[in-house]
């Protein structure tokens, strides 16, 4: 009885031990500078394209207020000379 509670206790403190997780990969120095010039170019190139779209956004904004401002003033003139 104490033989197979030893074997018992033996085989769940081995598994206990087992299934841990694997440590996580350790960066070296030339990794990181591997992943730091490619984040840095990547942000060169995702700077690019949300300076065009704030370009492009910007302008078709400004278009839209200038055709509600323009239409304001249409029908204003329009009820002062009573159109």
């Amino acid at each position: 009885m104490l033989r197979s509670l030893l074997v018992l206790l033996s085989i769940f403190a081995f598994f206990l031990v087992a299934c841990t997780p694997p440590e996580p990969p350790r960066v070296t120095p030339v990794m990181q500078k591997e992943i730091d010039s490619l984040f840095k170019d990547a942000i060169v190139e995702v700077k690019k394209e949300t300076d065009s779209l704030c370009l492009i956004l910007t302008q078709d904004i400004i278009e839209s207020v200038k055709d509600s401002i323009i239409q304001v003033r249409l029908e204003e003139r329009k009820k002062r000379l009573g159109f």
